[in-house]
C-alpha cells in the first residue's frame, strides 16, 4: 500500500494462509498500485522496454516498487492473484520495524528519499486503496477518522517526476 507517511507498507503482512483478508481481497484477483517484485510474473520484453529494475537508486528495498509505478505510468495494470503464495524469509525488507538502527536503516532511508523524489504525487494517495480505511497502522485494519473527503477518484497512473538536481 502506498501512502502512510509517504512510505510503502505491505498490505497483508502477517496474515495466515487461511485468512480471507479485508472484504475477501485475499481470495480474489484484484488490482494494486505497486508490488514488491518478490514474486512477479512479467513479460521479459516489457521489463526490457521499461529499462529493467533501477539497481543504482534502489539496490535493496524499492526496485520493485519503482518498477511497478513505472509500469502503471505506462498504463499497465498490476494484478495480485490469490493463487500465488509468498513466504517472506526477510519480513523487515520493506518495513522499518525489523531494521531498528542497523546499517540497513540508513540504506532504506536513502532509497525512500529517492522514491519520494520520483513518486511523491503517487505516494501521497494510493488510488486503489479504500478512502474510508485508515492509513495509520496496519492497512485494512480500521476505518479512518476523520473521514476523508468523498471526492470522486479515478485510478489513473501518475507520471514520474524528474529527479531533483543533485540527487
Amino acid at each position: 500500500m502506498l501512502g502512510p507517511n509517504l512510505d510503502v507498507v505491505r498490505a497483508f503482512a502477517g496474515r495466515r494462509i487461511s485468512d480471507p483478508g479485508y472484504g475477501d481481497l485475499l481470495r480474489v484477483a484484484h488490482e494494486v498500485s505497486a508490488l514488491s517484485f518478490d514474486c512477479v510474473a512479467v513479460r521479459p520484453a516489457l521489463l526490457r522496454d521499461l529499462g529493467g529494475l533501477d539497481a543504482l537508486r534502489f539496490p535493496t528495498f524499492f526496485a520493485g516498487i519503482d518498477a511497478s509505478l513505472r509500469l502503471r505510468a505506462r498504463g499497465k495494470r498490476l494484478v495480485m492473484t490469490p493463487n500465488a503464495v509468498v513466504r517472506d524469509l526477510a519480513p523487515g525488507r520493506i518495513g522499518t520495524s525489523a531494521l531498528g538502527r542497523s546499517p540497513l536503516a540508513a540504506a532504506r532511508a536513502r532509497e525512500l528519499r529517492s522514491l519520494r523524489a520520483r513518486w511523491s504525487a503517487t505516494l501521497a494517495q494510493d488510488l486503489l486503496y479504500n478512502p474510508i480505511l485508515t492509513r495509520e497502522g496496519a492497512p485494512y485494519s480500521a476505518l479512518c477518522w476523520p473521514p476523508m473527503r468523498p471526492a470522486p477518484r479515478i485510478a489513473e497512473p501518475q507520471p514520474p517526476q524528474d529527479w531533483p538536481a543533485g540527487l
